[in-house]
């Protein structure tokens, strides 16, 4: 199978995966005569390639890599239509919203504040550096390639935004609220 990997530039986790940006699975195999690739970010967002009938080669590729190789649970980037009853895997469906804009009309400013975020001990801050160490090994990371945005509310840390993975020049950014 030739690699599709130019068709997922619209997904950073998974191109910021196959640029080894970020840390994650890569599973290329030829499953029962067909070429496969399942790619797994480490936050457990995963998107799956196929030269064959999507999702009867998904359930023959899950199986042959084999649950213990595999996260008990991941979120899989899908545009086919609802798959056939699985007994032996668990499939929920939900749809993915995507929204785009272009950097130049933004008028947002974002203002690295570290003390915020980084040394701040409420409960908030804690949470949100759970989130973001599910994308990056660690804040100095992700700050190598992009801001960490805060909004304050009387003086609280009211809401951040951070990108959970840059690739090919788009963000995949996560949005937390308090």
């Amino acid at each position: 199978m030739t690699s599709n990997i130019g068709k997922l530039k619209d997904f950073p986790l998974i191109q910021a995966t196959l640029e080894q940006r970020q840390t994650g699975q890569i599973f290329r195999q030829k499953v029962n005569g067909v070429n496969t690739e399942l790619i797994i970010h480490r936050s457990g967002f995963g998107y799956f390639l196929t030269d064959g009938d999507y999702w009867a080669s998904f359930f023959d590729t899950v199986k042959h890599i084999g649950k213990h190789n595999l996260p008990e649970y991941f979120h899989l980037y899908c545009s086919k239509p609802k798959p056939p009853e699985n007994d032996q895997i668990k499939i929920r469906i939900r749809k993915r919203v995507k929204w785009f804009f272009e950097p130049k009309a933004a008028k947002v400013q974002y203002q690295r504040d570290k003390d915020s975020l980084i040394f701040d001990d409420s409960e908030f801050a804690q949470k949100v550096k759970g989130s973001i160490l599910t994308f990056w090994h660690d804040i100095k990371e992700l700050e190598q390639y992009a801001p960490i945005g805060s909004i304050y509310s009387e003086g609280e840390l009211a809401s951040v935004c951070y990108p959970a993975a840059i690739a090919k020049g788009m963000a995949e950014v996560d949005i937390m609220t308090n």
